[in-house]
């Protein structure tokens, strides 16, 4: 279960922490252009290392900043476990796995 979401600079974010403990169901809506596919987006990036609708990892980095950085802290079992990533806008991304380095490109 997601039980924490921290996006900076990620799309059209600035900084968001999205705290979920104790929710079962989390509902997303909104008007246009507001984040909602970025949202779920991210969430993607974190399990998967790309985004599912952009080829360019350049792309995801808000306008006018240099890197974006997007985390998740996910409960299983009674373990936590943390991914996080850092995008630099020109394109490479490093990641870590509960602190420990993944592949990087």
């Amino acid at each position: 279960m997601i039980t924490k979401l921290w996006l900076k600079d990620f799309r059209n974010f600035g900084e968001v922490l999205l705290d979920f403990k104790g929710k079962s169901n989390v509902f997303i809506y909104g008007e246009n252009n507001q984040g909602k596919t970025n949202f779920l987006e991210s969430i993607f990036f974190l399990g998967n290392g790309s985004s599912h609708r952009e080829s360019k990892n350049e792309n995801l980095v808000r306008f006018d900043t240099a890197l974006s950085y997007i985390g998740l802290e996910v409960s299983k079992d009674d373990q936590k476990h943390k991914v996080y990533f850092k995008i630099l806008k020109d394109g490479k991304r490093l990641g870590t796995f509960n602190q420990q380095l993944l592949n990087s490109t």
